[in-house]
């Protein structure tokens, strides 16, 4: 078992390092001017004496002569001459007119990209230029930088090499942009927005000077001005378990998950890399996924070689190859990103802004306006507003006014436009931020990009339950359920949401529609035949007949990875079976039969009990679910969601769960669940839907802290049992210890299952278990309720005659006792003779017996044999093997 880790300290992961500290009044100068305007400079750069100040563009070294601070004019190439950052924020403190300088590649490995403002590049290379830095600034976002001294460029530094020794400085003539290796930078702390950390940027840097010194003079293309195999393109996916989704459901996606599937190994694991390379352009989340994926754990090994160590081997070189093939995709995919960021006046106006935007911001700026007139606002402070509007807008405005006979308000409307064309700087914020928003809500409300989020999301099923219906493509990631309409009802979901399909010049306004029914209307609308479930592949769409079939398997939620699994062993062995080989290895194989072979109905169903609370049931469940995933699990503590009348939860469900659902005397539940465990299909029965016939896949789990989880016949086939262990009950420690470990298990627990061997498993010869026995006897009913009751009493009417061989009860006085004891099944007494029929040596016959001396007198009586034989009678009756009466009485007792 996994150790809880030891208690952390708090103050090892603060994240105000020390010179982020506010200062207090006993603070020197220089402190403060470190942890305020130099607050960001990361500690890397401040550990060495590879400091100047400047004075002007003059270096400057900083002395303590005459135990006084002094900054005398020095060679900033000798070392001799440098400073360490404290003393350099000493001498900024005392003159304030000093500049910070950092001295790349003196002591340390510091480099430098320098991006200059674009004002610098010649018209004709503009477009280039601007493609080209931002490139350069997507690529370097993540170490640090901050806004050069001019306040127009952006100085990256991070560490790197020059190729060449000994070099200083590498420019771009064209594009503005240098690299700075042994040179004096001078530092603002303007940090921008970002990381403060100072990382490795050698391949960056190498590819720039690269370019930079190969150069001839030409002008290519701005895709060619990065070279894609030292700078790519970020991919979209950042995180391992979505990435995992996208190559389990791609083209190659059997293979991904079972490498013993593709006869081609070689072939489909570089089309599988090539794949993650497309979305994500992280190596260690990519080389996780592949390494943790059925394509190597579960692929035979090739000449003595493990798939495993053979990505290894050739990792460094395929991982390259794949980033450099898949750069076209990634960079096509990054230039249909709309940019949204903040917008100027210039952007509203700009040759290619859309008619959308433009109408849509005058109409704004034309509501604040009124707005600022109602409220008293004076022509200075309307003038900004009108630089958004067009000449004829402004007119219009104007000449509204005075058609409505308010020529003070169109004489200040003038005024304003008037005082807008003099005054070419300022801006409104609010408009500018607009400006972007109308930006982006085009993106969302053109044709192509809402038809494809609608694709994405939602599908149509031409017939369920007798109707159209539309499912969003997504479940709850808890509760397993999927939203799903009417073809009507989605209509009226989703009325709001609107299309932009032209912009008519003559009414200078949009013209939008509803897209919910275009979309339904569109053959292009993702549409199918039918949904169904199809295990042999996670292919999404099938071809069946000739028609689109939609598969709702997307392969299990874990990758199997070859591991141990001690944690979950112990769960299953020691707690849930109680230490029984036998059941723990029917429950691993049951388990392993719902992963190998989902589509086969085993016909059983699994009963967890245990009268303690916090055995481990629950988290048992909690563990499958994470397992398969949970849109193929359901969970209720109501039997009416998943067999009563809207049952469709259960539908293509895999593993269902029954916590404290079904009430043992509920024969109608009780019915509909043996239904579940054994019918091969199943109706469900969706609301304001018709009756939907699907297969049943499901594997019904119950569990319970109850004496009796539910009505088990004595002949029952289909209920596996298990009495929980008390061993951890309500064990906080232990617990805490557990759920911190089993998820470090999952994916070994996953490749145990998948590779178990289960050919010789049969789901329905259920192992024998005290716990099943003592549900048998709980779920005795009527006239062998009664029988078990007297049984366990032991105690028959003191009428009764022992002849040596067997008792001898009279039913008179059997009845007698019913009666007074008020004992009834149903609503009526029971007959003596059906209540001792399971037992009885003989039918009902006739004997003549003396009663206290007297006269003997015919009696109808009833033999039966001894206690223990008469117990013994009873459990096999009830088919159950053995069971502890508790009394250790061997014949009858008498009342």
């Amino acid at each position: 078992m996994t150790l809880l880790p030891t208690p952390f300290d708090a103050g090892a992961v603060s994240p105000c390092s020390a010179h982020d500290a506010a200062t207090d009044g006993a603070a020197s100068p220089a402190d403060h001017l470190s942890a305020t305007r130099y607050r960001f400079v990361p500690d890397e750069m401040r550990a060495g004496r590879w400091w100047m100040v400047t004075r002007g563009k003059a270096p400057h070294r900083v002395t303590h002569g005459g135990g006084q601070l002094r900054v005398i004019g020095a060679d900033w190439t000798d070392p001799e001459n440098h400073c360490s950052f404290a003393e350099a924020m000493e001498a900024i403190s005392a003159e304030p007119a000093l500049n910070l300088m950092l001295m790349l590649g003196f002591g340390n490995e510091f480099v430098c990209v320098d991006i200059d403002p674009l004002e610098k590049v010649a018209p004709d290379r503009l477009e280039q230029a601007m493609a080209y830095q931002k490139q350069l600034r997507e690529r370097l976002n993540h170490t640090y930088s901050e806004v050069s001294l001019s306040g127009k460029g952006t100085h990256f530094v991070g560490i790197a090499r020059p190729l060449v020794p000994g070099t200083r400085k590498t420019q771009h003539p064209e594009y503005k942009t240098d690299l700075l290796f042994n040179y004096g930078l001078v530092l603002t702390g303007d940090h921008r927005a970002g990381t403060t950390q100072i990382e490795d940027i050698s391949s960056q840097v190498r590819a720039i000077q690269t370019h930079m010194e190969s150069g001839d003079g030409s002008t290519p293309a701005p895709v060619a001005l990065l070279p894609s195999d030292d700078i790519i393109t970020p991919g979209t996916i950042t995180d391992a378990k979505r990435l995992w989704s996208i190559l389990s459901a791609g083209k190659n996606g059997d293979a991904f998950r079972d490498g013993r599937k593709t006869a081609d190994w070689s072939g489909t694991y570089k089309a599988i890399l090539n794949a993650a390379a497309q979305f994500c352009t992280d190596e260690r989340i990519v080389r996780q996924v592949i390494q943790t994926s059925g394509l190597v754990q579960l692929a035979e090994e090739k000449d003595g070689v493990s798939r495993a160590d053979k990505v290894d081997r050739l990792w460094d070189a395929e991982w390259r190859d794949s980033l450099i093939k898949t750069e076209k995709s990634r960079r096509e995919a990054a230039a249909d990103t709309v940019d949204t960021g903040p917008k100027t006046l210039a952007d509203l106006w700009d040759s290619k802004q859309s008619g959308y935007v433009r109408f849509k911001v005058q109409y704004k700026a034309e509501n604040l306006i009124t707005e600022g007139i109602y409220r008293g606002s004076d022509a200075e402070t309307l003038a900004p507003l009108f630089r958004y509007l067009t000449p004829e807008r402004q007119n219009s405005l104007c000449n509204t006014l005075r058609y409505a006979k308010k020529d003070d308000l169109a004489k200040l409307c003038l005024d304003a436009c008037i005082i807008a064309q003099t005054d070419t700087d300022t801006e409104v914020p609010e408009l500018n931020a607009y400006i972007g928003e109308m930006i982006a809500e085009e993106s969302r409300n053109g044709f192509q990009a809402r038809f494809k989020e609608y694709n994405s999301s939602y599908y149509i099923i031409e017939n369920f339950g007798g109707a159209v219906a539309v499912f969003h493509d997504a479940v709850d990631p808890d509760t397993g359920a999927q939203d799903m309409w009417r073809l009507a009802k989605f209509l009226e979901a989703r009325n709001s949401e609107h299309v932009l399909i032209s912009f008519d010049l003559s009414e200078d306004k949009p013209q939008v529609e509803r897209f919910a029914r275009i979309w339904c209307e569109s053959p292009k609308a993702r549409r199918y035949a039918r949904q169904e479930m199809r295990f042999d592949t996670t292919d999404r769409v099938i071809d069946v007949g000739g028609k689109q079939v939609l598969n709702l398997f997307h392969g299990w939620a874990t990758t199997p990875v070859a591991g141990e699994w001690p944690a979950i062993r112990y769960l299953i062995h020691e707690l849930l079976c109680s230490g029984v080989p036998e059941a723990s290895e029917y429950l691993l194989n049951y388990v392993a039969h719902m992963v190998q072979k989902p589509h086969v109905l085993p016909g059983t169903a699994v009963i967890l009990q245990s009268e303690e609370q916090g055995t481990g049931k629950s988290t048992f469940i909690s563990l499958l679910r994470q397992l398969l995933g949970s849109r193929y699990c359901a969970t209720t503590s109501d039997a009416e969601h998943l067999v009563g009348k809207h049952n469709d939860r259960a539908m293509n469900k895999v593993l269902l769960h029954f916590e404290e659902a079904v009430a043992p005397n509920d024969r109608k539940v009780e019915s509909k669940v043996k239904a579940l465990i054994t019918d091969e299909m199943g109706s469900y029965n969706p609301k304001n839907m018709g009756v939907v016939q699907a297969r049943n896949y499901a594997r019904v789990f119950m569990t319970s802290n109850a004496q009796q989880v539910a009505h088990i016949a004595r002949h029952d086939r289909r209920m596996f049992v298990l009495n929980v262990s008390p061993k951890h009950a309500n064990d906080a420690g232990f617990w805490s210890q557990f759920h911190t470990a089993f998820p470090q298990e999952m994916e070994a627990f996953m490749h145990a299952m998948r590779t178990r061997d289960i050919s010789e498993f049969r789901p329905n010869v259920i192992p024998f278990t005290e716990a099943k026995d003592k549900q048998k006897l709980e779920s005795v009913v009527g006239p062998d309720r009664v029988l078990r009751d007297l049984l366990e009493a032991g105690r028959l009417p003191a009428c009764s005659y022992f002849d040596g061989r067997e008792w001898e009860v009279r039913v008179s006085a059997l009845s007698d006792y019913f009666i007074k004891n008020g004992i009834k099944v149903g609503h009526s007494f029971p007959q003596p003779a059906r209540v001792f029929a399971p037992v009885a040596l003989s039918p009902v016959r006739v004997r003549r017996i003396a009663v206290n001396g007297a006269a003997s007198k015919s009696w109808r009586v009833i033999s039966v044999p001894r206690l223990a034989d008469a117990r013994s009678a009873f459990l096999k009756h009830q088919n159950i093997a053995a069971y502890d009466w508790g009394d250790g009485m061997d014949d009858w007792a008498l009342d």
